[in-house]
This record gives C-alpha cells, structure tokens and sequence, in this order.
C-alpha cells in the first residue's frame, strides 16, 4: 500500500509540511504571490475609457487570484498557529524527565525474564 492513505487516518492541518520551516516558506511563497497578483492588477487596470476594456476583465481577475492566494496564506497562518498550540499543550500535560535505572539480572529474575 505505498502511496495509498490510510482510511482512518487523521488529516493533518498542514499536509504539505512536515516542518514548520516548511509551512512559514509556504505562507510567504503564497504571500508573495498574492503581492505580484495585486501589483499586476493595478499595473495594467486602464486608466481612459472601453476602449481597453479586455484588460478591466484581466486586472479583475488577477485581483481575485491574488485575494485567493492571500486567503491560502492567511488560513495556512491559522493552522501553523493551531498546531503550535496544539503541540505546547500536549508538552504541559507531560512531566519532568527522568533518568531510569538499568534492569539488573535480579530485576529480570523477578520479571520472570530468565
């Protein structure tokens, strides 16, 4: 079953990264993207008239790809926030570490393991 997704497994927040330096590269890749999207909106919305009324169309359109990707980012932010989280309080409910002994042959005797 290599490839193949387990039917009960829970969905991870950010499945396209394993790390949180992944994720933070994501977010600013897609906010990136969102920049260049609403430069280029603004670059190219005509300034006279119909008579460039193709390029209304294309500067609407780019607006809107940039404000999806700014939403991609901005949700993207939520869920790196979420595991973190999610991750400080599964360390609270730990306690201290501490160090464990080694099993000494009377140890194992008791245990039964010789």
């Amino acid at each position: 079953m290599t490839g193949a997704a387990r039917p009960n497994a829970p969905s991870s927040p950010l499945p396209f990264a394993r790390s949180r330096t992944g994720a933070v590269i994501a977010i600013n890749v897609n906010l990136l993207v969102a920049a260049l999207f609403a430069g280029l909106a603004w670059a190219i919305w005509p300034e006279n008239g119909y008579l460039w009324w193709p390029l209304y169309l294309l500067s609407i359109a780019s607006a809107i790809a940039g404000l999806g990707t700014l939403i991609v980012a901005v949700k993207t932010m939520i869920a790196l926030r979420a595991r973190a989280v999610e991750l400080a309080r599964l360390e609270a409910m730990g306690g201290a570490l501490k160090s464990a002994r080694l099993a000494g042959l009377d140890d194992q005797i008791k245990a039964g393991m010789r």
